[in-house]
């Protein structure tokens, strides 16, 4: 399983996926997060599903709508560049380093591909 680098690039892979399902107008649960995590990144989704746990309590996210918490994430998600989605990301070393999900695309949120997504509440 890959392990990410820093805490701040999960972090950053977990608020990506969920704010690219709310912008399709998607939900993305915690276990449907983990799961595509593990398929696109290889991360043991045990890590994701208690990092989002995590992030909730720092109010970087809200849980039960799964919508990213804009002013409280220190994070700038880039828009697409050529289809891949890019963020900075602060080490932690306090280095700020841009990182790319390229697997990461609009395309992977068609509902063909996870039944599992479902519209809003």
């Amino acid at each position: 399983m890959y392990k990410p680098k820093t805490d701040g690039h999960l972090e950053l892979a977990i608020l990506v996926v969920v704010d690219l399902a709310d912008r399709n107008g998607l939900v993305a649960p915690p276990d449907v997060v983990a799961k595509y995590l593990e398929k696109q990144l290889h991360v043991d989704p045990k890590l994701v599903t208690n990092k989002i746990v995590e992030m909730e309590s720092k109010k970087l996210i809200k849980l039960m709508e799964m919508k990213v918490e804009p002013r409280r994430v220190g994070y700038d998600l880039c828009e697409f560049e050529k289809r891949h989605v890019k963020g900075y990301v602060t080490t932690d070393d306090g280095k700020r380093e841009l990182h790319s999900y390229g697997t990461i695309t609009h395309h992977a949120f068609g509902k063909s591909m996870f039944p599992e997504f479902h519209s809003g509440p």
